[in-house]
């Protein structure tokens, strides 16, 4: 199957990004560089790894059946019907090479057999901090799950890992104000609202603090 010349540019660019050295990093936190962040997690209902390459597959089918849904959870127009296989391919790639680089730590969200995709969390580093214990986070959830409550249960779960076995001492949690039902989820996992640079316009920030003896 020939490359469509935009996924073909967008190879290289990342190709160059690669080359090049890393970003200066702190010297400190799980944003330094050489953090050897956790890998995996198995939670009751679901089994948490990083997205890589080799499930892709499932990454693609997942988003691309929810569409409608994931474009009001995060406030955006992604995903995009016209998304190409070879562009979800070059997504995983990026994907990866970030959390090696420790760039960006996102996951997918799989069955506990690992033979499909539920939905994916994201840590990063927000664009308004100066603090190298603080993540940012998004999660998302295949439509056919919100029946399931099962974006409740993430949000739940990837704070009790943080809390668990990750050096970050604060979350900020990011949701769209247009998304009542994220909001909701927000308050009812405890998480208090708080007044900082959003990563998209119309964000709700909310915040989560490791609690200290």
């Amino acid at each position: 199957m020939a490359i469509d010349e935009t996924d073909l540019a967008a190879w290289h660019e990342l190709g160059d990004r690669l080359a090049e050295p890393p970003a200066p990093r702190y010297e400190q936190g799980p944003w330094n560089g050489r953090y050897l962040a956790p890998q995996t997690r198995r939670t009751a209902r679901v089994h948490i790894e990083p997205l890589a390459p080799r499930i892709t597959d499932l990454d693609y089918e997942a988003y691309m059946g929810s569409i409608d849904h994931l474009n009001r959870s995060f406030g955006s127009d992604w995903p995009t019907p016209d998304i190409t296989p070879d562009a979800a391919s070059l997504d995983l790639h990026g994907c990866w090479a970030s959390f090696g680089r420790g760039e960006a730590f996102q996951f997918g969200v799989l069955t506990h057999d690992r033979d499909r995709e539920l939905g994916c969390a994201y840590f990063w580093r927000g664009p308004d901090w100066d603090d190298p214990y603080e993540t940012g986070l998004r999660i998302w959830t295949i439509e056919s799950e919100v029946a399931t409550d099962l974006d409740r249960h993430l949000l739940a779960a990837m704070l009790v890992w943080v809390d668990e076995e990750w050096d970050f001492n604060r979350v900020v949690y990011y949701v769209p104000r247009s998304y009542q039902r994220g909001l909701d989820i927000a308050v009812a996992a405890d998480l208090r609202e708080v007044d900082r640079e959003p990563l998209r316009p119309g964000d709700a920030c909310f915040q989560w603090e490791r609690h200290r003896p």
